[in-house]
């Protein structure tokens, strides 16, 4: 995210022609996805697990990139963000807890600290390599080789996380029924 959340706009307005109000629209749009879609999402949440609404969500991701590098006209990269809005919530309301949930209750202050100053780390580079990629390759390729982490790399490190920890308020709600 550190790498293309610089570009986003820039490549709306330079390469799909986007104007000020569009890229306005399209912030907005998001943003009113993440605002209403959070309530909703969290009762799926509930439902049928963290883990599982990540791989739900993940594809709408895709899509949103998919979209905005191929949108025939800059009216699609309102759909482009509205599509983007639901990554921030999985985020949000899936990877996080998850975060925590796997990590003993005294170290969680340490756990944040130590991701915090990774995450710092790679987002001092990150930019610096999504203009290197931009210049190089095309402004396209910024997002592709996003996508690919996010498809080949992110996602399957996901997988490995133990079932019960993005499960677990499922399982208890599963249980509490059962009962």
């Amino acid at each position: 995210m550190a790498m293309i959340t610089p570009f986003r706009y820039p490549f709306a307005n330079e390469i799909k022609l986007a104007g000020p109000l569009l890229i306005g629209a399209m912030v907005t749009a998001g943003l009113v996805i993440q605002s209403f879609g959070s309530i909703p999402l969290a009762n799926i949440v509930g439902k049928i697990g963290r883990k599982k609404t990540v791989y739900l969500l993940e594809p709408l991701y895709w899509a949103s990139t998919l979209i905005l590098i191929f949108a025939p006209s800059p009216n699609f990269l309102i759909l482009s963000a509205i599509l983007q809005g639901f990554r921030s919530i999985a985020g949000f309301i899936c990877v996080t807890p998850i975060m925590i949930e796997l990590v003993p209750i005294d170290c969680i202050g340490r756990w944040r600290g130590i991701i915090n100053l990774f995450g710092g780390l790679i987002a001092i580079p990150a930019p610096i390599i999504g203009g290197i990629i931009w210049e190089r390759f095309g402004p396209s390729y910024v997002f592709l080789i996003a996508l690919a982490i996010d498809v080949f790399i992110r996602l399957p490190l996901f997988t490995t996380i133990p079932h019960q920890a993005g499960d677990l308020q499922a399982a208890e709600k599963k249980q509490s029924e059962e009962a």
